[in-house]
């Protein structure tokens, strides 16, 4: 269609370049294009005139909407959509790799690569199914393998699970590709995210066996006796005919397709019979145990260097490590010589379009000249370069070298490298700084920011130096924001990644903020720092603002797995706590096994004792007391640190268990305290709010010197039956004790505002109209201060929600998901962010938004905590103290979400959390027995 392809490259320019077609479906044109101002390909998808019907046109703008809306690995992401004058079009990244459908055309896949297009393939689908979305028409053209990953695309006919789901199709009207539907969409009949996992069966089983599946004949011997022995339950359970028999969801299809599962009832039994003594050697073992190497599957590079001159020459590596580092902050891809020093051309030319050696030839007295040759990955001779230098100055021929590397190879970026460089540093600073990523890889992060710092001392004018010490710093959970806004007002505008990485880490809109991570993170997809970053931002605070765990835990995996120079023990840490919290125990045992730790790391321990505490208790149990008896005192400060983050795992009984270890074993007050407010938290998640409260009063005698923590134990007395829908019952003498007591704190002190604000919602609760507009005039006689100010606003939504007027309420409280520091947090008051995110949840509601509802509940998923709590509840305990009761509202929404699977897991857990909840839990642990009735056994 050439008058097509001159139509969009006119509508486009200068913005896009449009090059050729390279496909056609029935939703679009898909043409190759070119995105000069980044200096990318990309793939520009346009729904031609002639078949803008007002349906298609709905549609495309769906899967636009629908692509924005799914940001997953595994899913192909959008950059850009716009309706230029009669055209439609969106961009993509240009995908290399080839469909599935392609590799399938050349014969069976082996069955390890099924499994792995399978995994990637079902993580798609959990996401796109959480969000409320059925695919619809998944087979192997809709599939695009890329390297080392499977990607999930055209979501044009995905069926948006809402109020107006049922506009684009008509009664009867049959959607998709007929050979991979299942049967009852051929029938004419609804889809469901069930549909999506037959398709994908169908998929896979001709990944596996190289043909076509006869669906006709599904249920022979001879047609399953036709695909690989380990492949065959997983797919059996994907394919059976009736919707109601097949795998209950993506996450059960893809532990059954991985071999993962719970224990059978009975070997729980006979392993019951000697789980002590297999406790005590399981735990001896690993704690024995030296992981064994996992290879690491890297992702594809854009380029290489090798060692200059013969492999001995020490000054070929020095230099071959000084062209490499300049070209990491400007040029995607660069694989760092710290990394690629043990490669050869044949290894290195398979993960990387270009590999570079060179070799040294004789100059003037005194200097020598480099030459460099250029291959592509086919092993041709792309470029010759030589580049002169001085052996006295290897860092400025190095910076050199890279600079002609980037004239010659990327001229689009060349400005930016040459800013970015800047002046090549001094010597020895580099080199500190080279100890320092090495460190820091091996999670030794005080240890890595001394050396930034002394590279930093050296050379004051090394930026990377400082910007690497302060990410050290904000791994260790210490404050670094200060000097970041220094370093940004700095650097300036005109820094590329460093610039973008900057403001986004500055931006205290949670939602600015992580629009800011994934633009870079398309942008510099095999920048370790950028992926770093937003898998952080992601699994740290994604929550917050919709975004469910699981996108955090899947962004470090994918990391870890693909760039071998990021903090790897911290990545894995992360993915394992995160498939833990999630319920996900083959996800969990996977990443725990790909974990290197290194020697004498107490953490490896810990996560192996969360993973079976969560999964298999009859074997922790005992392993933990075993700890607890042969720990030595770097052990018990280790528990201490990590004793009160035990319920960022959902683990409240072991934190209870080791809290109370560590209360008779403190040898201070201070610890001691921390040990009771550990055991506080843990109790609220199991529904012992009267325990929970007692404890909460022993720690505040405790560390008597915490106004903060003095001041949360009369809080919870006002604010905790104050949740919606499922309010914590006390006693009235205890909230009238707690009013009583917040109402004598001092105008004088610092967290007046926070208890003259907890007074204010109370009185909002209780319709008591004369004491809340007294006590809000108080508040708005402080609202100079922006935290206090945000107070007004949060109980002026309060007010809001009770007049019923939802709308007003949610715009009110919009500012929950703005970034605090930590000192405005303790002045602002742990509990309200909680507080406010489970009434945002239940004002979704009265709007009739379930979905929206869902994206507030899932609040309590973050990770936003220090790396050590100390004194008050943090509001990251707090928020997984109360996620018991955010789940059991989440289960009560989403069968009008058509998920009632994943209503019935949380449902289930919220059972195992409360069965010795207190005597005021009776009415809730009555409505999720009545809920339980329709899960099934």
């Amino acid at each position: 269609m050439p008058d097509l392809r001159d139509r969009l490259a006119a509508a486009l320019a200068p913005r896009y370049l449009v090059e050729r077609e390279l496909g056609a479906g029935g939703m679009g044109v898909v043409f190759l294009g070119r995105d000069p101002t980044l200096g990318r390909e990309v793939a520009i998808k346009v729904l031609p005139p002639e078949r803008a019907s007002a349906v298609a046109v709905e549609r495309f703008l769906r899967e636009t909407r629908l692509l924005a809306q799914l940001a997953h690995p595994n899913i192909v992401p959008i950059y850009d959509a716009q309706h230029t004058g009669e055209l439609l079009w969106f961009v993509m990244p240009r995908i290399r790799g080839e469909t599935l459908a392609q590799h399938i055309e050349r014969g069976p896949l082996p069955v390890a690569e099924v499994v792995r297009i399978g995994t990637d393939l079902l993580r798609a689908l959990e996401h796109a199914h959480a969000q409320g979305v059925i695919h619809r028409d998944i087979k192997p053209a809709n599939v695009f393998v890329d390297g080392e990953h499977a990607l999930l695309a055209d979501f044009g006919i995905a069926l948006l699970d809402d109020a107006h789901s049922d506009t684009l199709t008509g009664i009867g009207e049959v959607v998709g590709t007929m050979r991979y539907l299942s049967p009852e969409q051929r029938a004419g009949m609804e889809a469901t995210d069930r549909s999506d996992l037959y398709a994908l069966g169908v998929t896979l089983c001709e990944a596996a066996t190289g043909r076509r599946w006869d669906q006709t004949d599904s249920t022979a011997t001879a047609t399953w006796h036709s695909l690989p022995r380990p492949l065959r339950r997983a797919l059996q359970g994907a394919l059976k005919p009736d919707p109601a028999r097949r795998w209950r969801d993506a996450a059960s299809f893809r532990r059954a397709l991985t071999g993962g599962g719970q224990l059978t009832t009975r070997r729980v039994a006979i392993a019951a019979g000697i789980v002590a003594v297999a406790a005590v050697a399981a735990f001896g073992a690993r704690t024995a145990m030296t992981p064994a190497p996992v290879p690491v599957a890297r992702a594809h590079r854009a380029l290489v260097v090798l060692p200059f001159g013969k492999s001995s020459d020490t000054a070929g590596a020095d230099l071959a490590r000084y062209t490499s580092h300049p070209m990491e902050f400007s040029v995607a891809g660069v694989l760092p010589f710290l990394d690629a020093g043990g490669m050869s051309i044949d290894s290195a030319r398979l993960v990387a379009d270009r590999v570079v050696t060179g070799e040294f030839i004789s100059g003037a007295v005194g200097k020598r000249s480099l030459v460099i040759t250029v291959y592509a990955a086919d092993g041709s001779t792309l470029h010759e370069i030589t580049v002169p230098g001085d052996p006295a100055e290897p860092v400025s021929w190095g910076f050199a070298a890279a600079d002609s590397l980037v004239h010659r190879l990327y001229p689009t970026r060349l400005t930016e490298f040459r800013d970015l460089a800047g002046t090549p540093p001094n010597r020895d600073a580099l080199d500190a700084f080279s100890d320092g990523q090495h460190l820091f890889q091996a999670g030794s992060w005080e240890a890595a920011e001394a050396r930034f710092a002394t590279a930093e001392r050296i050379d004051p004018t090394f930026v990377q130096a400082t910007w690497h010490k302060l990410i050290a710093r904000q791994w260790q959970a210490r404050p670094f924001k200060k000097e970041l806004a220094r370093l940004a007002v700095r650097i300036g505008p005109s820094r590329g990644v460093h610039s973008g990485l900057l403001a986004a880490q500055l931006e205290p809109d949670l939602d600015l903020r992580m629009a800011r991570y994934d633009t870079l993170a398309l942008t510099y997809q095999h920048d370790p720092m950028v992926r770093l970053l937003h898998a952080n931002e992601l699994f740290g605070r994604g929550p917050l603002i919709g975004r469910p765990l699981l996108e955090g835990v899947d962004a470090f995996r994918l990391a870890a797995l693909e760039i071998p120079e990021l903090d790897q023990p911290n990545s894995y840490t992360q993915t394992v706590w995160g498939a833990v919290r999630l319920g996900d125990e083959a996800l969990a045992r996977e990443q725990l096994r790909l974990r290197r730790a290194p020697d004498g790391d107490p953490w490896q321990d810990i996560l192996w004792l969360a993973v079976n505490g969560r999964f298999r208790r009859w074997l922790a149990v005992p392993a933990r007391k075993f700890m607890l008896f042969t720990a030595d005192s770097a052990a018990v400060a280790t528990l201490h640190r990590a004793v009160r983050i035990g319920l960022n795992v959902d683990n409240p009984h072991d934190q209870l268990a080791i809290a109370t270890w560590l209360e008779r074993h403190a040898t201070s007050d201070r610890e001691r305290g921390n040990a009771v407010a550990a055991q506080a938290t843990a109790m609220l998640l199991l529904g012992q709010p009267l325990r929970a409260i007692q404890q909460l009063d022993r720690s505040s005698t405790l560390v008597h010197d915490d106004p903060g923590l003095r001041l949360q134990r009369w809080e919870w007395r006002v604010l905790l039956p104050l949740l919606p829908g499922a309010p914590i019952n006390l006693p009235d003498s205890s909230r009238a004790t707690g009013r009583d007591s917040l109402r004598q704190i001092p105008d004088t002190s610092a967290y007046w505002p926070r208890a003259v604000w907890s007074l204010t919602v109370d009185a909002i609760a209780r319709d008591d109209l004369r004491a809340q507009d007294s006590l809000m005039a108080l508040l708005r006689a402080r609202s100079a201060q922006r935290w206090t100010a945000d107070m007004v606003t949060f109980a002026e939504s309060f007010a809001a929600g009770r007049r019923d007027q939802p709308d007003s309420a949610l715009q009110l409280s919009r500012r929950i998901r703005r970034d605090l520091p930590d000192s405005e947090v303790g002045l602002r008051g742990p509990l309200v962010r909680a507080l406010v995110y489970m009434h945002r949840g239940a004002w979704q509601v009265a709007l009739n938004r379930p979905a929206a509802a869902d994206s507030e509940w899932i609040w309590h998923e973050n990770n936003d905590i220090p790396s050590r709590p100390d004194g008050e509840p943090h509001q990251g305990e707090l928020d997984a103290a109360l996620s018991a009761i955010a789940r059991l509202l989440r289960a009560k929404g989403m069968p009008r979400l058509d998920r009632q699977t994943e209503a019935c897991q949380l449902l289930n857990r919220v059972h195992t959390l409360w069965r010795d909840a207190e005597p005021s839990f009776t009415a809730l642990k009555a409505r999720v027995s009545d809920a339980r009735v329709a899960c099934p056994r």
